[in-house]
């Protein structure tokens, strides 16, 4: 018996979070945290294989991998006037993006207008291979392609060591109805992109479930980017799934998720290699689904969709925990493709495939790393701090899930830096409007997080009523403190 367990397990999302994320079981801490993101993002569904805590509370969770859509305006008029679109995306996103900065400066065109609406023999010609395309399936070209009723074209790309970033352009020929899309708290819609990455550097197609920043120009064209974060791409792990397809071959049988748990403290480590991203490589992408979310006018709740009364609150808080299982049991049972990603009754969805091949030159000129390796805690390191023209990146290496710590970090002004405008991992900081010639990293607990630094305050005061800085009181209520400088 031969299984890929990366790609055909059976195995629930909660069977993967318990043994993957092991910070994922139930605890007050965990609920504290994911309070706090929850009211931030709404939560998805997952296309990512592994995750720690960390990752999980930077977007509701890697099982929420929600970096929600949010960009343009729908109404924005500055940008419906900017002729050509394609080629010039990023220029016109810049300081909206969810991790904002000035992309057009450092990006690769990968095309421009001219070059997708026009071909050799003019327009006649692009029009016929365009009817052509949406008949067939066939690619318009190398970064435009279409499927059904959608057409996709890339438009530039961006790579540092820590994040790739595309921005492209999707065009519904019947039209998209935009009023059925969520919007998030930005007013904009959540959309996202599920397929497949492979990289020339790391091969493996590994899943992905990527949430768009972007926005609707019109009833037919969509705009946006996507952010797909390199830290799952830096490790080769094959090594390690062999030794689990290698032991479920030896038993006979599909390995439970218990005894990966136990392979996994016993020697993924010592199989997994650590993989230098080159200057150059390709991605290739694969996009199987464009997914949107239902606005709440357009959605079925699953008691509608079973055909049952929904309970009152009254009925809802009189059950027991036993009765309310059962009782859910059952509305799934009558219901049983509610709980699926995408499902008709929460989302509308395109399917593909959408392929693209993407070279990428990694920005080594605007991207520093400082090595630190130092311990913050027992089972809990900083290896090294990365920074880029859009990012700020303090890379971990975690044993011990349990330790509750909190990491802040403050830059030259003492100003504190937060994750991307719709969420992101604790350690993966927006670096915009800061001085990052010098930084300071703080892991503090959890109670004295909640105490002492959590919420605007200190984005609204320079000091407490006691007359200390933010900084002051870091240095005082903190595990661990490294000042980090810069050279460039």
């Amino acid at each position: 018996m031969r299984q890929d367990y990366r790609k055909n397990h059976t195995y629930t999302e909660e069977d993967i979070s318990r043994v993957l994320g092991r910070e994922m079981q139930p605890s007050e801490q965990v609920e504290r945290r994911l309070d706090e993101v929850y009211a931030q993002v709404r939560s998805g569904q997952t296309a990512k294989k592994k995750r720690s805590f960390r990752g999980v509370y930077r977007a509701a969770g890697a099982a929420a991998a929600v970096f929600a859509a949010g960009v343009f305006c729908v109404s924005n008029p500055a940008l419906a006037a900017k002729i050509p679109v394609i080629g010039h995306i990023f220029e016109q996103m810049g300081e909206q993006a969810s991790f904002p900065g000035d992309y057009g400066s450092v990006a690769t065109v990968l095309q421009t207008e001219g070059e997708q609406t026009e071909e050799e023999n003019g327009k006649e010609a692009q029009d016929e291979a365009e009817s052509t395309a949406q008949q067939t399936g066939a690619a318009v070209s190398e970064y435009t392609q279409t499927a059904g009723d959608l057409t996709v074209s890339l438009s530039e790309v961006y790579g540092n060591s820590e994040a790739l970033y595309l921005s492209m352009q999707v065009v519904s020929k019947e039209g998209f109805e935009p009023e059925r899309c969520m919007v998030n708290q930005n007013g904009n819609p959540v959309l996202a992109l599920r397929g497949e990455v492979d990289f020339s550097f790391l091969r493996g197609d590994w899943q992905i479930l990527s949430y768009l920043d972007g926005s609707f120009l019109d009833d037919h064209t969509y705009v946006g980017m996507m952010r797909l974060d390199l830290s799952d791409y830096k490790k080769d792990d094959s090594e390690f799934w062999k030794e689990v397809e290698k032991t479920a071959e030896e038993k006979g049988e599909e390995l439970s998720m218990e005894e990966i748990s136990k392979l996994q403290d016993e020697k993924y480590e010592a199989l997994t290699r650590t993989v230098d991203i080159p200057e150059e490589y390709t991605a290739r992408l694969k996009i199987n689904q464009i997914i949107g979310d239902l606005a709440d006018g357009y959605r079925i709740s699953i008691y509608e969709a079973a055909g049952v009364e929904q309970p009152s609150e009254e009925e809802l808080t009189a059950m027991s925990d036993e009765e309310w299982r059962a009782y859910m049991n059952e509305l799934d049972s009558k219901v049983p493709d509610y709980g699926g990603f995408p499902n008709k009754y929460e989302n509308f969805w395109y399917d593909g495939p959408f392929e693209f091949e993407v070279p990428v030159t990694l920005d080594t000129e605007q991207t520093t790393t400082v090595e630190i390796n130092s311990e913050v805690v027992e089972g809990y390191e900083i290896l090294s701090v990365t920074k880029t023209p859009f990012e700020l990146v303090v890379n971990e290496k975690i044993s011990n899930y349990n330790s509750d710590l909190m990491i802040q970090v403050l830059d030259a002004d003492g100003k504190r830096l937060d994750t991307g405008a719709n969420g992101g991992y604790v350690n993966v900081l927006s670096s915009y409007g800061h001085d990052l010639s010098k930084v300071d990293i703080y892991y503090m607990t959890w109670d004295d997080f909640e105490t002492y630094t959590k919420g605007t305050y200190w984005e609204e005061h320079e000091t407490n009523e006691e007359g200390k800085t933010l900084k002051n009181v870091l240095d005082e209520h903190n595990v661990y403190h490294k000042e980090v400088v810069f050279d460039k």
